[in-house]
């Protein structure tokens, strides 16, 4: 998710490597342009970056905007609908307000595995019930 988020062109310089294989070699100049894993700062980044997407898209995608305001841990979306047809609604919600802020989501799993085959570009159609069976033959 990290590499995902653009950051600034003001601070790239702050991500600056120097590099070189031997001491022979001329030093090589590199700029970061994407947020990096590891570093302190990258956690709220990446959470900030998601809110911020939430909040500019409320109008076009109310769904998503509250499932990722209100049920995102790090980059784990966990949530649910009430009905079928609003399942299909918030995944149909989740992936367009995503795309547009350059974020492809996947893994998707559901107990009710005919949501899939409505939102036919969902990567990863796994039923819960198999997850959970996987699961369960683990620990046996």
């Amino acid at each position: 998710m990290f590499r995902q988020i653009k950051v600034h062109e003001d601070d790239v310089d702050w991500q600056r490597i120097l590099w070189r294989n031997s001491p022979e070699d001329a030093i090589r100049k590199y700029r970061l342009v994407t947020v990096t894993y590891g570093t302190a700062c990258a956690p709220f980044l990446s959470t900030r970056t998601l809110r911020q997407l939430a909040l500019d898209e409320v109008k076009d995608y109310p769904l998503a905007s509250k499932a990722t305001l209100c049920n995102f841990y790090v980059d784990d979306l966990l949530g649910g609908a009430g009905s079928r047809e609003e399942a299909i609604q918030l995944v149909t919600e989740m992936q367009a307000m995503m795309k547009k802020g350059g974020f492809h989501l996947r893994k998707w799993i559901s107990n009710e595995p005919s949501i899939f085959r409505e939102v036919s570009s969902t990567p990863k159609r796994r039923s819960l019930f198999t997850w959970m069976t996987g699961i369960a033959r683990f620990w046996d």
